[in-house]
């Protein structure tokens, strides 16, 4: 008879049951001890974490109230700056003054070119050719140069006119006119002379030109 087709005889007289594999009650156990000691380590190292938050939400808390401390104290020791009109006023004369002095320095230290002369060429030229018994009190420069104005006192009327000459002798004031006005007694000592000297260019018109003895 063939082997494959050898029929199966049932003695017990029922079906066999499937065996069913089970985990012991020990393995078990060991098991459930492990997931409860897996939790009680979760829920230590949370409590730890939340615990850490609260104190470094503690410690920000007392810097906040730290620096506003800190603030309210300089709000008190420097109190809002409110503008001073007299403080703005001083510094609006202090600008203007400032300007001044800068354009003084520019006329000190700038040499001009042709008839525009600086305050320095020309003091530098009145000191070359000044002359014994003349006196030199006041110099005024304007027009940058086109008209200068000389106020002094002397001994000698005849040193004030040998002065005018070497200075229009100079080429430094070539172009330029001289007059000799308010030749008069000094009121502070009368052995001595006042005198005024204008020197300026034809084209200038300067009140105290209008009227004085011609020199060249």
């Amino acid at each position: 008879m063939d082997v494959e087709h050898q029929p199966y005889i049932n003695l017990y007289g029922h079906m066999p049951k499937a065996y069913r594999n089970r985990i012991p009650l020990k393995h078990m156990l060991q098991i459930v001890g492990l997931v409860a000691i897996l939790l009680g380590f979760i829920g230590g190292l949370q409590r730890y974490t939340n615990q850490q938050l609260k104190w470094q939400y503690r410690d920000v808390m007392a810097d906040k109230q730290a620096a506003g401390a800190r603030i309210k104290a300089l709000k008190i020791q420097y109190p809002k700056i409110t503008k001073s009109t007299e403080l703005q006023a001083e510094l609006d004369h202090l600008k203007v003054m400032l300007q001044l002095h800068r354009t003084l320095l520019t006329d000190l230290q700038v040499p001009k070119m042709s008839h525009e002369q600086g305050f320095v060429d020309v003091i530098t030229k009145l000191a070359t050719h000044i002359v014994p018994y003349v006196w030199l009190r006041e110099i005024s420069i304007q027009y940058g140069g086109s008209s200068i104005i000389l106020h002094g006192s002397t001994r000698q009327v005849a040193a004030v006119r040998t002065f005018i000459k070497r200075l229009s002798a100079d080429p430094f004031f070539k172009g330029y006119a001289f007059k000799l006005k308010h030749l008069e007694t000094s009121a502070i000592d009368a052995s001595h002379d006042d005198f005024s000297i204008v020197i300026a260019l034809p084209s200038v018109q300067v009140a105290e030109i209008d009227t004085g003895e011609s020199v060249s």
